[in-house]
C-alpha cells in the first residue's frame, strides 16, 4: 500500500464516521435508560397491584352477605380498571420521551449521513 493509498478517506462507507459513532453510542445509552425506566415502572406497577389484590382478598373474606362482597368486588374491578388505564398511559409518555430524546441526535447523524452520501446531482436534459 502506498503513502497516498494509506491517507486515503475509505470510501466504503462514506456516512459512517465519528459523528455517526457518537449517534450510535447516545442511542444505546438512551435505550438503555429507558428500557431500565419501563421495567422499573412496571415493577412498581406490578408490586402495587399485588398488594391492592391481596388487600381486596382480605376486605373479601370480612364481608357478612354477597351484597357486601358485590359491593367490595365492584370497588375493586373499578380501581383495577383505572389503575390498568393509567398505567398504560404511563408506558405510552416512557415510549414518548425515549423518542422524544432521541429524534435531536437522530436527525443530526441523518442529515450528516447524507451530507456525507451526498451524490452529486446529475445533469437535467
Amino acid at each position: 500500500m502506498t503513502k497516498q493509498q494509506s491517507h486515503r478517506e475509505d470510501t466504503r462507507f462514506p456516512w459512517f464516521d465519528a459523528p455517526q459513532i457518537d449517534v450510535i453510542t447516545q442511542a444505546g445509552d438512551a435505550y438503555g435508560k429507558a428500557c431500565l425506566a419501563w421495567q422499573q415502572e412496571v415493577f412498581r406497577f406490578v408490586a402495587r397491584r399485588l398488594q391492592a389484590d391481596g388487600e381486596f382478598g382480605q376486605r373479601l373474606m370480612g364481608c357478612q352477605n354477597w351484597n357486601e362482597a358485590a359491593a367490595v368486588q365492584q370497588k375493586w374491578a373499578t380501581s383495577a380498571t383505572e389503575d390498568f388505564l393509567n398505567e398504560a398511559n404511563k408506558l405510552v409518555q416512557l415510549a414518548s420521551d425515549f423518542g422524544a430524546n432521541l429524534m435531536p441526535a437522530a436527525s443530526q447523524g441523518a442529515a450528516h449521513g447524507a451530507q456525507k452520501a451526498k451524490v452529486p446531482e446529475t445533469t437535467k436534459p
